[in-house]
């Protein structure tokens, strides 16, 4: 497939979800089952929190093996959570993703209690290892 029939794809997948028409869960089973072989979850995520990085924002660090539907995870879970994505930064190296987001609540505010920042931490550990 040549690239710009990857991004004419990609963009109807999104139009399509964007209009209600299809569920980016569907998508993603479409897209591991024309795989050959079920391939199991990558091992475990490394997750930091950290509000010494930023006086504005609370910075969220995923390390974790890539896979398809990775960020999906990520911002489903600050989505159920209640955070904001101030600014990310994506990274990926051989199959490996080096990923970190700046995130505050639903009022701009940083997360500073100790009990939700280990709330996020487990939540996006959890959500990491889960099959989609």
């Amino acid at each position: 497939m040549t690239e710009d029939a990857r991004w004419r794809r990609t963009l109807d997948s999104l139009h399509r979800v964007l209009r209600g028409e299809q569920a980016v869960e569907d998508l993603l089973a479409a897209r591991r089952a024309a795989r050959r072989a079920e391939e199991p979850v990558p091992g475990p995520p490394k997750v930091s929190v950290d509000n010494h990085l930023s006086d504005t924002h609370t910075v969220v660090e995923v390390k974790c093996p890539d896979r398809v539907g990775l960020l999906y995870l990520v911002t489903r879970t600050f989505a159920a959570l209640g955070l904001d994505i101030g600014s990310a930064r994506i990274a990926t190296e051989i199959d490996q993703a080096y990923d970190t987001f700046y995130v505050a609540d639903r009022q701009g505010r940083r997360i500073e209690d100790p009990a939700a920042m280990d709330r996020l931490r487990e939540a996006l550990e959890d959500a990491l290892l889960t099959p989609l």
